[in-house]
């Protein structure tokens, strides 16, 4: 007997594949009836009714969710005919006249905008959750993006700022919180690429640390290094943007062989400026200590990079000997694809789908099919919180150590 299919085999139904099941009664061993209709709870966000068309005079009954037994790929099967409402009953009348049937609702941001109407959606055939709703011009929403439904229109999180987040926003950055950043940056193999290749990734660089920050400062020193000054809403964004940068100077050295060494430390309000900037070169040392080919360090991280340059000189196969990463880096270098660059930015947003999908340009239904794919191509297991560690560990080495 085949085990119950795990909760990433269960296939989700639409609201369109199910009408082409008919219902049998297991106890009444006939055709009840075929699918017509569903309806939607707009409290739950699941399908709470099933309308089904009698097989003997095509009259519309009425099918509580709860009262299928399961949803096969041929047939819905109910124990029998008396799982079905009265047809006199109120409630089963209302549902027939004008329940809530979710297509053809208007759909809105929570700023306001109207993004479209639901030409269809996905749900949960044994729970009946509504997983995801679908666009008319093709645009998908997943159920975490869902903000209400209601019978006059469906709200959902398109990633837009509302006014008041934007106030608060401005307010953090102004406040006492915001973050103020030294970083400073020299080029490894300067003599190794031409002036225009320098020039280009520089630009490049340059252009990331102001787009992400809320005020950049940067000041040539002698040879080829940068001082820059930066300002950040807080030290969580901040890092989030440095372990970023962190990927983009691994992106840089694979594309044009171009690498770069960052050391950063926070000045605090009360600080000695000089302090923070000795802070800042011994970050920057501690890559040239570890022998890193490229990267990042602030000095928060410091004995971590020195940890993490003993495990490379100890068991420099990690990268090698990790079938999940080296998989992924062939199929990646065969097909021309960025599946690796996605993994890396999923794993250092610590799995978060939104802000990965923010970050990457995507919309969270294409990297949810990105995220698929990877485990597929690369036989690693996401909700594993050892294979996602060991997958980190291995990005990391080879971002800092591996050409």
């Amino acid at each position: 007997m085949r085990p119950a299919p795990s909760e990433k085999e269960l296939k989700m139904e639409t609201n369109e594949s199910i009408l082409v099941r008919n219902v049998v009664g297991l106890d009444d061993r006939r055709v009840i009836g075929k699918m017509r209709e569903l309806r939607v709870d707009c409290d739950t966000l699941a399908v709470s009714h099933y309308i089904v068309a009698s097989a003997t005079t095509t009259a519309p009954l009425v099918l509580p969710f709860d009262c299928a037994l399961a949803v096969g790929d041929t047939f819905v099967t109910v124990q029998s005919r008396e799982n079905f409402l009265p047809a006199s009953d109120a409630s089963a009348q209302a549902l027939i006249a004008g329940g809530f049937k979710l297509t053809g609702v208007e759909v809105y941001s929570r700023t306001g905008d109207k993004l479209g109407s639901v030409a269809g959606y996905d749900f949960d055939p044994v729970y009946g959750a509504v997983t995801a709703i679908t666009l008319d011009d093709g645009t998908v929403f997943a159920a975490d993006t869902f903000v209400f439904f209601a019978p006059e229109f469906v709200f959902v999180d398109n990633g837009a700022k509302t006014a008041a987040e934007l106030r608060a926003g401005v307010a953090e950055a102004e406040g006492e919180e915001s973050c103020v950043q030294i970083l400073l940056m020299e080029p490894i193999n300067y003599a190794q690429s031409d002036q225009a290749t320098w020039q280009k990734c520089l630009a490049e660089i340059t252009s990331f640390i102001q787009a992400n920050s809320l005020y950049t400062s940067m000041h040539q020193l002698p040879e080829h290094r940068w001082f820059c000054l930066t300002s950040y809403p807080s030290l969580s964004s901040f890092l989030s943007t440095f372990y970023r940068l962190n990927i983009r100077f691994a992106l840089l050295s694979e594309e044009y062989g171009v690498n770069y060494y960052l050391g950063a430390e926070h000045l605090r309000p009360d600080d000695n400026v000089l302090t923070a900037i000795r802070h800042a070169v011994e970050a920057l040392t501690t890559l040239q200590m570890i022998k890193a080919r490229r990267g990042v360090c602030f000095y928060g991280h410091i004995e971590f990079l020195k940890m993490f340059g003993q495990i490379h000189r100890r068991e420099s196969s990690i990268v090698l000997d990790n079938r999940h990463f080296q998989q992924l880096l062939q199929y990646d270098r065969a097909n021309r694809s960025n599946y690796l660059q996605t993994l890396r930015v999923y794993l250092s947003n610590n799995c978060n789908m939104m802000q990965t999908a923010r970050q990457l340009f995507l919309h969270r239904h294409t990297l949810i099919n990105r995220l698929e794919k990877i485990e597929e191509i690369s036989d690693l297991h996401l909700d594993d919180y050892y294979s996602r560690l060991y997958m980190s560990i291995a990005l990391l080495l080879h971002d800092y150590f591996v050409y």
